[in-house]
């Protein structure tokens, strides 16, 4: 890989979600706006990692699963998709309430819900962007396997979700498998953008705006 490869590769295993690390390590300084700021941030990151990927490594939108999808193929992939991330978890919690593991420990309890809702629409999109679109095709590359490719950043997504606790990190792994696995099958990342949206929204934004939530 050239240097630009790597480059794009750092920004898109850690530099963005290390935004968000640092944010929560001091503290969340500067409250709701101080968060939106580091979202904000993190977006602007997400926007280098493109330009270097597309000007520099010269990959076309298609390599990044961002290419023309018929709207129909897109809303019918998304559907099944998100039915598979909702059984895989489903299945995931109800082993972990087996087994007398805690639930997921969140932290976004003393967030306005506007805010949350920018961070799942960030979620969504730029994680996505990163640990599918741009982390997985180097990941093979760099260890000359693909199944490593597909294992070893959803592996890393999972470890970074280590403040919601083993649940937090373990739910995080497998959404990140079976989406990973539907980026390498079908290449479009527009339906797991709007699936990874969905499987955060709705339980941080639309349940509790409902009155829905615990």
């Amino acid at each position: 890989m050239t240097s630009w490869s790597w480059l794009s590769l750092v920004l898109a295993l850690f530099l963005v979600p290390g935004l968000a690390l640092g944010n929560r390590w001091l503290g969340r300084p500067g409250g709701s706006e101080g968060a939106l700021f580091v979202e904000l941030g993190m977006f602007a990151l997400a926007g280098l990692m493109l330009w270097i990927v597309r000007a520099k490594e010269g990959r076309s939108w298609e390599s990044l699963g961002l290419g023309r999808a018929s709207l129909r193929q897109t809303a019918l992939l998304s559907v099944g998709l998100f039915v598979a991330v909702v059984a895989a978890l489903g299945a995931l919690i109800a082993v972990l309430s087996a087994l007398g593991i805690p639930s997921l420990q969140g932290d976004n309890t003393d967030r306005p819900l506007w805010l949350l809702a920018v961070m799942c629409f960030r979620a969504g999109t730029l994680e996505e962007l990163t640990y599918r679109a741009v982390a997985i095709d180097r990941m093979a590359w760099l260890t000359n396997s693909k199944t490593l490719g597909w294992l070893l950043p959803a592996l890393l997504f999972g470890v970074l979700h280590y403040p919601q606790g083993l649940s937090g990190i373990l739910i995080a792994i497998v959404a990140a498998l079976v989406l990973s696995a539907s980026f390498l099958w079908k290449r479009n990342l527009w339906a797991n953008m709007a699936v990874h949206f969905l499987v955060d929204f709705i339980p941080n934004v639309a349940l509790p705006l409902l009155g829905l939530a615990e």
